[in-house]
């Protein structure tokens, strides 16, 4: 997310979406991936190298990212939220602590529910389909028919399994179609067998589906692309959508590495 700086310096790394956590929540996200880290004798959000936060990586604490999942689940206790941490943290029990503070602690999965003795996990087909580098200019074309492509590429690998995750950056923009497109014919297939899930029926047979038109996936002739759901832009990104240039984003990546080897 594009979250302001809160620590009083500018931050040279990137962000992978445009809009508040509790926004991506309202409009279906369900699956967050947080990258945390040990920062200021706390935990934040932080996307940096070598395992190790700095004041120009940084983004915020991250109980304040969990704190807007739990009031999302609060609000709407049937609805489950999926949290994949790429974790650096190392300070002991800083974690539990982190999660029981926001309020979290009494939504997580059963501890007895977990698996023992080389039991299997509930299944969850894991599918990653972004750049390392997030390039918002780029992300209406990434988010279209690419997309579409990789998740049929990925269901045939998995031996005609669909993907439970659907991981991009800047998720409202496409040229059409884009994730929520995506996701519906994902969930049309999965629960009643149709091309997509307005095509399910309430009570009908599996694989009976109403007469419906699909979405049109093809690339609209605005060139900036379509933005799809709730819009609520955070501070920062609260005027216009921006178009970052490539090579500047490049220069600031290179600026930044440099600075990170003289840590070493």
């Amino acid at each position: 997310m594009d979250a302001p700086s809160l620590n009083g310096v500018q931050r040279l790394t990137f962000y992978n979406q445009e809009d508040t956590v509790t926004n991506q929540l309202r409009n279906g996200v369900r699956g967050l991936m947080l990258d945390m880290y040990d920062f200021q004798n706390d935990i934040w959000l932080c996307h940096s190298f070598q395992g190790q936060c700095f004041n120009f990586t940084a983004f915020q604490p991250a109980i304040n990212t969990l704190k807007e999942v739990e009031a999302f689940l609060t609000e709407n206790p049937t609805e489950i939220v999926t949290i994949i941490i790429e974790d650096y943290v190392r300070t002991p029990k800083a974690m539990i602590n982190l999660f029981t503070n926001a309020g979290l602690d009494k939504y997580w999965f059963p501890v007895s529910d977990m698996p023992k003795r080389d039991e299997d996990w509930p299944t969850i087909t894991e599918m990653n389909y972004f750049p390392t580098y997030p390039v918002e200019a780029e992300s209406c074309k990434e988010n279209s028919a690419p997309l579409a492509n990789m998740v049929n590429t990925c269901y045939k690998t998995a031996g005609n399994v669909l993907p439970n995750f659907i991981a991009v950056n800047f998720y409202m923009r496409s040229n059409g179609g884009g994730v929520f497109d995506v996701v519906d014919r994902i969930n049309g297939h999965m629960l009643c067998g149709c091309s997509t899930v307005i095509a399910c029926q309430e009570g009908a047979p599996f694989g009976s589906c109403k007469n419906i038109s699909a979405p049109s996936s093809s690339p609209l002739t605005n060139t900036a692309g379509s933005f799809n759901g709730y819009v609520q832009f955070s501070v920062r990104s609260a005027s216009t959508v921006r178009s970052p240039n490539c090579s500047l984003f490049l220069l600031f990546y290179f600026l930044l590495t440099a600075i990170l080897l003289q840590f070493r």
